[in-house]
């Protein structure tokens, strides 16, 4: 086995490249338990088999065809291709008498289990990638285009991935027999951004995006749910914002919203209210470039209120 099939272990639910324009010297500042320190990217927002795809029983395809029941028929069509895909290799080796019973088969298993769905993860960052480094440069022209499509792919798969949503979804979706939610989110999850993805592109001629600047002395800050929707979740509406560094941000409307902020900069109330926005959707971490800012949300009341309030998920029930 060489050094990249290995099975990858260690997985990040927030992409560790998004991270760095908060970073110093490979460290980023992070807040977690009313405590701030400095820690590198490789040991925040991750956990060790996160994307491990499970094979999934009888109950828990019956649950995902339940889900997804009245979704457009090519989407559901989408789905079962990526539930066949990802189950064929155990279905292959449930069909060779005896091939179960194998220990190198069984690694092969556990290998692929470990790869797939973190595979699935990067190819879609990495064709985010470009599209990072242009709003990075203030250029998001890529909305108008058909590069559009990895854009909007890229932001509804890392909103789904992270580890508080998969939590907050567990503790809210009401148990189906022997199915389990837990085991088959990490690929529902795929399903439910494709799902979100399709809607926005369909609709992004009447949403506007808007690349926010910040000149004010307070920094943005991210967390690990860096994707987040400032509507009510009972709205059954979405607008976006994502932190890209500590000054610039994007922001997605709904659908004929006008975008509230001005073209020439936030105000630092606008920046902190936002801020605020973040604290209140993250699940453990915060992450800034700098402590003073965390500091301050540790000791604000309305942060600390914002913490312990459960974050929303950017769509109810998937596309409209």
């Amino acid at each position: 086995m060489t050094e990249q099939q290995k099975p990858k272990r260690r997985h990040h639910h927030v992409w560790q490249l998004y991270l760095r324009p908060w970073t110093t010297g490979g460290s980023i500042w992070c807040l977690q338990n009313d405590r701030v320190f400095a820690a590198g990217t490789t040991r925040i927002a991750v956990e060790k088999d996160f994307y491990k795809f499970q094979k999934l029983t009888a109950a828990d395809e019956n649950m995902v065809q339940l889900m997804f029941e009245k979704a457009h028929p090519s989407a559901r069509r989408s789905f079962q291709s990526l539930v066949d895909k990802l189950m064929s290799p155990f279905r292959e080796v449930e069909a060779i008498p005896g091939a179960a019973e194998s220990k190198a088969i069984a690694r092969s298993l556990d290998e692929y289990a470990s790869n797939v769905l973190e595979d699935l993860h990067s190819g879609v960052e990495a064709r985010f990638i470009p599209l990072l480094k242009c709003a990075l440069n203030g250029d998001i022209s890529f909305y108008d285009d058909k590069r559009c499509i990895a854009f909007l792919d890229f932001l509804t798969k890392q909103h789904m991935r992270t580890k508080g949503i998969k939590e907050r979804v567990a503790a809210t979706v009401e148990p189906m027999g022997d199915a389990d939610i837990r085991r088959a989110w990490s690929m529902m999850s795929f399903m439910f951004a494709q799902n979100v993805g399709a809607s926005l592109y369909r609709e992004r001629k009447r949403r506007r995006l808007a690349l926010l600047r910040n000149h004010s002395n307070v920094p943005f800050v991210t967390g690990d749910q860096p994707v987040i929707n400032l509507r009510p979740m009972e709205t059954q509406t979405i607008t976006i914002f994502y932190p890209l560094s500590p000054t610039l941000a994007l922001w997605l409307g709904e659908v004929d919203e006008a975008c509230p902020f001005l073209d020439d900069g936030l105000s630092a109330e606008q920046v902190a209210s936002l801020n605020l926005k973040v604290v209140e959707a993250s699940y453990q971490q915060i992450f800034a470039n700098e402590p003073a800012i965390l500091e301050f949300l540790m000791g604000n009341p309305l942060a600390k209120t914002s913490m312990r309030v459960t974050g929303r998920v950017v769509f109810p029930g998937g596309a409209r």
